[in-house]
């Protein structure tokens, strides 16, 4: 299964789900209306997501600097005392290179507490860099970065609940920086191959959404942005200004 496949998934259920505001229900179920299709879209994109980019090993990976996962956690929590402690998980694999598919099947009896017994088949990796794969995959983690940080839902880091899920949003919002920065550089090396045209369109999308959520003073729902980088959104930005040119210059078929 394309690992751009597994990142759009949710989304495509999420269009049915809203086909069926008209009146139509699928397979004649009353009970699966629209709102029924976008809970299950949500746990679907969440389930897909996490295992993409924490737990597959679909890639290649990194592990933060320890002193930077500790700032992290204090960002998002403000009392650690309080028993709603954000704890990093054991066995994870984070991607800052995104493979172009893989098989999504575990390889051994799964833990969910250690993610390390959740990685896919090495030798049935697709180890292409492509800008689907790599553009769908950092949209998705913006867009759930910015679900983490909506006050009311997840919290406030000084709240007393919620502290791993915006702990887990700061991790995707890290994943989303080191892909567009490695897969930058792998694109000036040439090592980065084009499947189909939507590839770059792609990119100019994932790098406008990651460029905007670092540089905004505050974040949709929220009272803040614990994701606020300009630096690195000025990096983004230039990016994204390459790519549309480059989209720009697409002759039309």
């Amino acid at each position: 299964m394309k690992a751009r496949f597994i990142t759009i998934l949710s989304a495509l259920i999420l269009g049915l789900g809203l086909s069926f505001i008209g009146g139509a229900q699928p397979w004649h179920l009353p009970e699966f209306d629209a709102t029924a299709a976008e809970e299950e879209a949500y746990w679907y994109s969440r389930y897909n997501l996490g295992h993409l980019t924490m737990r597959s090993g679909l890639g290649e990976t990194f592990m933060p600097d320890p002193a930077m996962v500790q700032q992290m956690i204090k960002a998002v929590d403000a009392d650690p005392s309080d028993g709603d402690t954000a704890m990093p998980p054991k066995g994870v694999a984070l991607l800052r290179v995104v493979y172009a598919g893989g098989d999504p099947h575990w390889t051994q009896e799964p833990n969910p507490k250690d993610f390390s017994t959740m990685r896919w088949d090495p030798a049935k990796f697709d180890k292409r860099v492509t800008g689907a794969a790599t553009g769908w995959t950092i949209t998705k983690e913006v867009e759930w970065g910015k679900q983490f940080h909506v006050d009311f839902h997840f919290g406030r880091p000084e709240d007393h609940f919620g502290a791993q899920w915006r702990f887990v949003g700061m991790i995707m919002i890290a994943m989303a920086k080191q892909q567009a920065k490695n897969w930058m550089t792998l694109h000036q090396q040439g090592k980065v191959e084009m499947v189909d045209r939507s590839d770059p369109f792609v990119m100019l999308m994932a790098l406008s959404d990651l460029t905007q959520v670092l540089e905004a003073e505050r974040l949709p729902h929220s009272s803040s942005n614990r994701y606020r980088d300009p630096e690195a959104a000025a990096l983004f930005s230039s990016m994204a200004e390459e790519q549309f040119d480059q989209v720009a210059r697409m002759p039309f078929e």
